[in-house]
């Protein structure tokens, strides 16, 4: 069984998009259930236009980690489903 060490761990992005409806911290606060833009505000959004899109958990300890999963706003769409758009 593996262990979210990110779950509820300070968390910080470079380029927010509206900090107080989609920031950082809603990407470790373990809701995934609606995975939309409007509804969901269970996403860290990055700004438009910009180059880069930098996020950073301080995990709070030296850990030994074996994988990063990253799940991406879908709008409720099934993977695979999002290039058929």
């Amino acid at each position: 069984m593996t262990e979210n060490v990110a779950l509820g761990k300070p968390a910080w992005q470079q380029h927010p998009y509206y900090t107080y409806l989609w920031g950082a911290e809603l990407a470790v606060d373990g809701n995934y259930s609606e995975m939309s833009y409007f509804n969901g505000k269970q996403c860290a959004i990055s700004a438009y236009s910009k180059t880069t899109a930098e996020w950073r958990v301080d995990l709070g300890r030296l850990i030994s980690i074996h994988h990063v999963f990253i799940q991406y706003l879908t709008n409720n769409q099934p993977w695979g489903m999002l290039s058929r758009i």
